[in-house]
């Protein structure tokens, strides 16, 4: 009986996070049809994404603490995470509206694409430079209009045991648009009341070739997850780093 239970709890909890899903990409739809700037239907997705990645977590049983600075929501930043799972933009989103980047790949998936179009991101073509400078200017202009862009430097989520190579050239969008960087690190700390580790770590961290919907199956079984939402100080960029960048898009 008990097993019968958490299959319907399990089952309901999906049936909520698909019954937000539509709702939001509802209207994010309807946006379309009273929205003709590009910029302003991008801000509205980003606060429609905030206010239903915090249902979804409240769904999810996960608990975010922030930790560290702040003021992030007094300014604009280009925010700058590890990348562990498809959570970690539901964590940040729920804090700030906030619009993420993400590749030309998850763009023409099944389903994600979808949502990531609904949900206001912006594109960057990861094999292909030709098209970088135009990028970077993408993400320079939503700076200027007052939007937190988030970028995952490594360029796709891992398990956490290594820091991939960092993609550097989109940290220029903050120098042409004269913002800060705001780092911030996801820690997730415990998952069914344990402490996280190799055992239990699949259940949250999302990464290699692991399919979404059962992926997102386990995790709606989940008795609780909790993550810690580290931020810190934002950084300026110096003249130093003007210099270098021009010196590279000379």
């Amino acid at each position: 009986m008990k097993q019968i239970l958490n299959s319907l709890d399990q089952t309901a909890r999906l049936l909520g996070v698909f019954a937000v899903l539509l709702f939001f990409g509802v209207r994010s739809a309807v946006v379309n049809l009273y929205c003709w700037d590009e910029w302003k239907r991008r801000e509205i997705r980003h606060r429609l994404t905030s206010i239903s990645s915090k249902i979804i977590l409240g769904i999810l049983r996960v608990q975010t603490e922030v930790k560290g600075y702040r003021d992030f929501r007094k300014s604009n930043f280009l925010m700058v995470s590890n990348h562990l799972s498809y959570l970690d933009v539901l964590v940040i989103s729920s804090q700030v509206p906030t619009g993420f980047v993400t590749s030309m790949e998850i763009k023409r998936t099944p389903f994600l694409g979808q949502l990531t179009d609904l949900g206001g991101c912006l594109y960057v073509e990861r094999r292909n430079k030709r098209n970088l400078l135009n990028e970077v200017e993408q993400l320079s202009e939503g700076l200027r209009r007052g939007m937190n862009i988030a970028v995952f430097p490594e360029a796709t989520s891992t398990n956490g045991d290594s820091v991939l190579r960092f993609r550097r050239p989109l940290y220029n969008a903050a120098i042409n648009a004269q913002r800060a960087t705001l780092p911030i690190c996801l820690n997730y700390k415990q998952v069914n009341g344990q402490s996280l580790s190799v055992r239990n770590r699949d259940l949250i961290y999302w990464y290699g070739e692991m399919g979404f919907l059962p992926h997102l199956w386990a995790l709606a079984g989940a008795k609780g997850v909790l993550v810690e939402m580290n931020v810190l100080e934002p950084l300026l960029a110096t003249p130093e780093v003007e210099d270098h960048y021009l010196a590279e898009t000379s």
